[in-house]
């Protein structure tokens, strides 16, 4: 089983307010955000929630997830990445980490990184579009991981790495 893990757990320091209940066309970004995920061929979805988490979760209340609090969302996006994985259950098999505050990146997108997953077997994929290569999930838009070792050392294994490259000329955005 392979679990959508959105990333929306952040104080919006650099703001100054919750950047994840801003407008983005006829919603909001946060709604946007897991719509596109829902949309995906992820099994399951999961939000982490963390500063703002009353008014996120009004946001996402119609969507099929499974929400889980981060009390130490302050320690950063590392923490929120370590809660989604613990909430996992024994039957996950991988994690596609999706940062809530990215709107354009659409569902065709998860799906060619899941797609990439499942082909290649690799315990990392991450994506590359126009010569730019995604990060690990500390820093990452996108990042697709396996579950099996969680406590490894993300990156240090070339051999199980997998770098995923996106066709500028498709579609990314599910505008």
């Amino acid at each position: 089983m392979i679990w959508a893990i959105v990333l929306a757990a952040g104080e919006s320091r650099r703001m100054g307010r919750p950047k994840l209940l801003l407008p983005y066309g006829d919603r909001t970004i946060i709604e946007t955000v897991v719509q596109n995920v829902v949309s995906s061929r992820a099994d399951r979805v999961l939000v982490v929630l963390g500063g703002y988490r009353r008014e996120i979760e009004e946001k996402i209340r119609g969507f099929a997830v499974k929400r889980v609090i981060n009390r130490r969302y302050q320690e950063g996006m590392l923490s929120s990445v370590r809660r989604g994985l613990s909430a996992l259950p024994p039957s996950a098999r991988a994690a596609a980490f999706i940062l809530a505050d990215q709107p354009e990146v659409a569902s065709s997108v998860i799906d060619l990184m899941i797609e990439a997953y499942r082909r290649e077997k690799k315990g990392i994929v991450l994506p590359v579009y126009r010569k730019k290569r995604g990060a690990l999930p500390d820093k990452s838009e996108l990042t697709l991981l396996s579950v099996r070792a969680p406590g490894r050392r993300l990156g240090r294994r070339r051999a199980d790495l997998r770098w995923v490259r996106l066709d500028p000329g498709r579609r990314l955005t599910g505008r």
